[in-house]
């Protein structure tokens, strides 16, 4: 948490409550109030006075309805803080309650009855940010942290909200245009006492923050996998056993199999967690020709999803390939996978090895051209699969860490992305402005104010209350 001074919304500001766990069965439940009057609220339904509580100490009592002691409601620990020394910056008191549907709610109507308003969407978060406790980076952080799937995104984000990792990286660039849009009003407002800067040496400092900003939205987007997910798309031809194991590797049944060839129609995804990344596996249909219209959507869906996956893992029915090697079929597909993508990462599986009796041509193969056995059935070359998919992933994660500009791990939201192309758009126009020495110096303060703009709304300095409202509308009640 930042150390700013407290600066309070205003005083006519409502105070809020929501609960902050979710709904449903459990055993706690936890219900926040935040505002000037939480403190004043929280007395008129507990059955101890808050005035002998030291802020921060967890204190055991009963929740009844306002002012009606004799009314119990529950049996409760409350947990008050102090402004400025709180999540939001304010006054804030939690209490902690039995979880299930019936006794939040009643609390949470005690609370409404007491003066306390029901919070929207964001609202702890957003008056966190507003009294100086965040920046919007770090705001966005924690949104990163909810819905992260795997926990190298909870750690980029945990990261972000400890060290200010993102603030403290974009911050060097604003301060880079400042200065140099100082320079120019310097020289504007005081032209006797101050020398024109080179136009030259200013293109070279924009160009360089530029460069900057460019790299760091390239890195972002090569990493975007790490807040998406991992895609690896299982393909090869009908019957090849792609089913079984996209249900082997999911560890339960999800895809139908069959005997019978092109069984599956359609792409069907499911998440698992490996290494700590979030991986969406797609099973497709079979790849081959076709007369049948809805089998052919589904191998053209097939090959669409070979083109977005991050990896892939090809399927060969090693009952069919005979000692000249691989059907001619194959060949032309496994092309037709790749692509103009030949540095995807690729494995190729010899499957259903559990009913084969001469492996020969298996061990020729996986010798020759790298092809892996594998029988899910009776499991062999099933742990090599998951090992080549986590080296992978943790190659492909070492390349995201290392390619990060001066070691900063982050995995900027769109939002972001799109502010700092805007950005560099708007310091090209002032490199472009400068080149035309017929144009006054002065001019290449707009596009720096515009460029400025966007860094600010990008941080949350003086940032308007329609992007305001489109960060914080993300956030769930009671965050």
């Amino acid at each position: 948490m930042q150390t700013n001074s407290y600066t309070p919304l205003t005083a006519d500001e409502p105070t809020i409550v929501a609960q902050a766990t979710p709904e449903g069965l459990s055993g706690v439940a936890v219900i926040r109030l935040s505002g000037t009057d939480a403190v004043e609220i929280a007395d008129k339904i507990f059955s101890k006075p808050l005035a002998t509580i030291e802020p921060a100490k967890a204190i055991f009592g009963y929740v009844h309805a306002p002012n009606q002691p004799e009314v119990t409601i529950d049996q409760v620990l409350l947990l008050p803080f102090k402004a400025p020394a709180s999540f939001t910056g304010e006054d804030v008191v939690e209490i902690h309650c039995h979880g299930g549907l019936a006794i939040p709610t009643q609390v949470l109507e005690a609370c409404q009855q007491a003066g306390a308003t029901f919070a929207t969407g964001g609202a702890f978060t957003r008056r966190a940010f507003i009294n100086g406790k965040l920046d919007l980076t770090q705001a966005e952080s924690i949104l990163d942290a909810i819905h992260a799937e795997g926990n190298q995104l909870s750690q980029f984000a945990t990261q972000n909200l400890r060290h200010k990792t993102v603030a403290g990286y974009l911050t060097g660039l604003r301060e880079a245009i400042i200065a140099i849009q100082c320079e120019l009003v310097a020289a504007m407002d005081y032209p006797e006492e101050v020398e024109e800067p080179p136009r030259e040496a200013l293109q070279q400092r924009l160009q360089a923050v530029v460069e900057k900003a460019n790299s760091l939205c390239e890195t972002t987007a090569k990493s975007q996998w790490i807040r998406e997910g991992l895609k690896i798309a299982i393909l090869g031809q009908p019957n090849a056993g792609k089913s079984t194991l996209f249900n082997a590797l999911l560890a339960q049944e999800r895809s139908i199999v069959t005997p019978l060839a092109g069984t599956t129609r359609d792409t069907v995804s499911e998440t698992l967690v490996l290494a700590g990344i979030a991986v969406k596996l797609v099973d497709t249909a079979g790849l081959r020709e076709t007369t049948d219209m809805v089998e052919q959507l589904g191998v053209e869906r097939s090959l669409e999803a070979a083109q977005l996956a991050d990896c892939l893992l090809y399927l060969t029915d090693a009952t069919i390939v005979g000692a000249n090697g691989l059907l001619p079929e194959d060949a032309v597909l496994l092309t037709a996978v790749r692509g103009n993508q030949a540095e995807k990462p690729l494995l190729k599986l010899l499957t259903k090895q559990d009913v084969l009796k001469d492996k020969t041509f298996t061990q020729v193969l996986q010798k020759t051209d790298g092809w892996q056995p594998l029988s899910v059935t009776s499991g062999e070359g099933l742990g090599a699969v998951l090992q080549w998919l986590e080296s992978t992933i943790k190659s492909q994660l070492h390349q995201a860490k290392q390619s990060n500009e001066q070691g900063v791990q982050l995995c900027l939201t769109n939002r972001q992305q799109e502010c700092l192309v805007a950005m560099a758009e708007h310091l090209e126009k002032a490199i472009e402005t400068l080149a035309e020495t017929a144009f006054p110096l002065d001019l290449t303060t707009i596009p720096l104010t515009d460029a400025l703009r966007q860094l600010d709304d990008l941080l949350g300095i003086d940032t308007s209350e329609i992007v305001l409202d489109s960060v914080f509308s993300q956030f769930c009640v009671g965050k």
